[in-house]
Formats: structure tokens, sequence, C-alpha cells
């Protein structure tokens, strides 16, 4: 399970001190509201190889992914009996369906129950928090200071950096997204003067964050995370009194969506990110 956020992202969006006792509590929160995020969307987040089996009918060429979007196809595979024991078939005639969202056949298949197995690489990012860029620097820098963008405005912290040609730096991002071609100043916190003679240019990007491919998701994370934190003494309050009789906000009027813990504006920024399954 990917953590969806981080600490120095939720202390800066709810405003609160560098503390053990916030610490706690906001960990807490992260992993709980992470959980409950991608139990909604029914899917992985994370960025790698998986393997899914479907049941095939005769008519359908086109099966739904559950991790997209898809980047690679590495195989797809047949089986009448589902066993896959050394029979099945391999196959060389498939591609990357509509919006990256499926596998597309074009080859004859036989219904079967889990008679089609596809391995491919899919989801939004490696890490939920951390960029890594090759970068042209001069000066020295060093891991824990602050990075601004001066095309994008974004903030980042070192986490560590490379010195071998070419330079990598890898950033816990705090908001914004970082762009190539921009330069970089290092600063020894937020909102300090910028650092002499500790400039660079980001050439290529190595890899993408979740916060900055999908920043709705991190954003929808911290807004629940900010509502839970709000309420973290008085939940047992927040509901109604009927006849004497105290009754929580949750348990009443319960629907399918309330069972994930989500407010409904956060449910809304995830939609489009949802595996919904279609027949």
């Amino acid at each position: 399970m990917l953590l969806l956020t981080s600490l120095e992202r939720v202390r800066a969006y709810i405003e609160l001190e560098n503390t053990v006792k916030n610490n706690r509590i906001l960990t807490n929160f992260i992993a709980s509201v992470s959980s409950n995020i991608q139990s909604f969307l029914d899917r992985d987040l994370t960025l790698q190889e998986y393997t899914e089996y479907y049941n095939v009918d005769n008519i359908r060429s086109e099966y739904q992914i559950k991790n997209f979007p898809v980047t690679e196809i590495a195989s797809v595979t047949s089986d009448v009996t589902g066993l896959y024991d050394g029979s099945q078939s391999s196959q060389t005639k498939f591609y990357i369906g509509v919006s990256a969202r499926s596998v597309a056949l074009d080859f004859p298949v036989f219904g079967a129950r889990k008679g089609l197995k596809v391995t491919y690489t899919g989801g939004l990012a490696i890490s939920p928090t951390r960029s890594v860029f090759a970068i042209t620097s001069s000066g020295t820098w060093i891991a824990g200071n602050y990075v601004t963008g001066s095309t994008s405005g974004a903030v980042g912290i070192i986490k560590s950096i490379t010195q071998a040609v070419p330079t990598s730096i890898t950033l816990e991002v705090l908001y914004g997204i970082f762009s190539v071609g921009e330069s970089l100043t290092s600063q020894t916190s937020e909102g300090s003067p910028n650092l002499a003679g500790v400039t660079a240019t980001i050439n290529t990007i190595t890899s993408r964050s979740l916060v900055e491919i999908a920043p709705e998701i991190a954003q929808a994370c911290e807004m629940q995370i900010r509502y839970n934190w709000k309420h973290k003494d008085d939940f047992e309050n927040a509901g109604v009194n009927k006849d004497g009789t105290t009754f929580s906000k949750l348990s009443k009027n319960l629907d399918y969506a309330d069972i994930y813990q989500l407010r409904p504006e956060v449910r809304g920024m995830l939609v489009k990110h949802r595996n919904i399954y279609i027949g």
C-alpha cells in the first residue's frame, strides 16, 4: 500500500508544528486514510508489473485492466482449462486499449473461466511523494535543505543527492510540479534567502512522484486527514440525537460509499482514478 502523502506535506497543509505528539497522530491518519482511499479506488497505484486473470466469453475482444494506466503489456496467454499448468498458449496479437485502461485482443478466444492471463506494467508512480531528477548543478547541495523551481514555483526538500555525472537529486515534493529545463535554487528553510552559488537545472525526469502525476489524489488524502484532525477529539459527538439516543453520522443512513469513511468532496476528487469494472 502506498502512503499517499507525507508528514511534511500534511503539517504544512494543516499548519501544525513538528512535534512528537502531532507526528504520531498524523502518521496514523496518513496510513488509515491512504488505506481507505485505495480500498475506495479498488486498485493499486504503484507503478510496477502485475498479473491478472480474466473470465473469457466468445464475443469479447477487450478486457479492462485494474491498475491503469497501462504502459506495457509483457505477455498474454490463454488456457481453456484455466489451470496454466503448461498447456496454455502464448499470444502475440494484442495491444493496449482505449485510454490505456484495457488489453485488446486480435485473436480468437474461447469461453472459459480464468481463460486469459495478462502480465503488464501499470499504475501511476513508484513513490507517492519523492521525485528523482537528473540535474546539472553548481555549488554544494545538502540533504535536508529546500529547493525551489524558478518557473514552476514548486518546492521540495532534498532527500538525497548523487554527485556523479549526471547529478541525480531526490526531492520530497511539498507542493507544485517541477518542470524540465527550469533552474533550481536552494534554501536552508522554506522562504529563507537563496544559498549563494547553489544553482541547478533540471535536465530530465528520472521518476515522478504521485503528488506530481496525480496531485488530486494526495490533496484528497490531505483533505480527509484535515477533517479527521479537526474531529479527532469529538468523533463520538458527531451525530444526531433522537429520543435521548445519539446516533453517529456514519451509522445513520449508511450507504455503500460511507464504508470507506471518506468525505463526499474527497470521493469526488478520486472518482476518475477508480477501478469500475463494467461487464
